[in-house]
Formats: C-alpha cells, sequence, structure tokens
C-alpha cells in the first residue's frame, strides 16, 4: 500500500514554527515574533520550564512522525504493523500538543487571576 502524505516540508516547519511562536505567546514573551527559533527555545526556557519540557516533547514526537510518514509514504508498500506504529505516532503526538495547550490555557487562567 501506497501511503499519501499531504504536508509538505514547508507545513512541517511551519508547524514547528507556529507551536514555538504560540507558546511564547501564551507566556507573556511580547517580542516571540521577533525571534529565531532558538531564541524562541531559550526564551520559553527562561520564562517556563514546565512549558518548555511539554513544547519540546511535542516538537520531538512531531518530528519523529513526520520522519515516519515519510518513509512510508516513500515506501513501496508498508505492513500493517508499520501502520499501526504510525497510529500510534499519531497518537502520542496528539496526546503531548493536548497536554501543551491544557497547560498554556492554564498558565493563562493564573496570570489573569494573578493579575
Amino acid at each position: 500500500m501506497k501511503m499519501y502524505l499531504s504536508m509538505t516540508e514547508q507545513d512541517y516547519q511551519s508547524v514547528r514554527r507556529e507551536a514555538r511562536l504560540q507558546t511564547a505567546l501564551a507566556l507573556g514573551i511580547s517580542n516571540a515574533p521577533d525571534l529565531i527559533d532558538s531564541d524562541l527555545d531559550t526564551a520559553i526556557k527562561r520564562s517556563d520550564h514546565i512549558a518548555h519540557q511539554l513544547l519540546h516533547r511535542f516538537l520531538v514526537s512531531y518530528q519523529q512522525w513526520w520522519q515516519k510518514s515519510l518513509d512510508l509514504a516513500d515506501a513501496q508498500t508498508s505492513s500493517a504493523d508499520e501502520r499501526e506504529l504510525l497510529v500510534k505516532m499519531i497518537d502520542e503526538r496528539d496526546e503531548i500538543r493536548k497536554t501543551l495547550l491544557n497547560y498554556l490555557g492554564y498558565v493563562r487562567a493564573r496570570d489573569v487571576v494573578n493579575a
């Protein structure tokens, strides 16, 4: 079975950038849009270690899913085990994304209450 991948490399990189940017903005890093990714990572880590860890876990799981998707898209055939692994990677990626978003929502609410 030939896999079809509807995302481009540019889409993939855009998601990675947007995840960093939205995390930084949620943490109140006002100059976030002006920062390159490595500076965003540093600013996020300084601002909130937990958010930084969750973001890093999301980016790692997203990268692993992306690479596996590319590998399967390039393969002439894929086994049921490979497809099952990809589904598991999607679930893990989505779960850490939800955890990050929930945590950032908590941070925003906490900041409002403490303001």
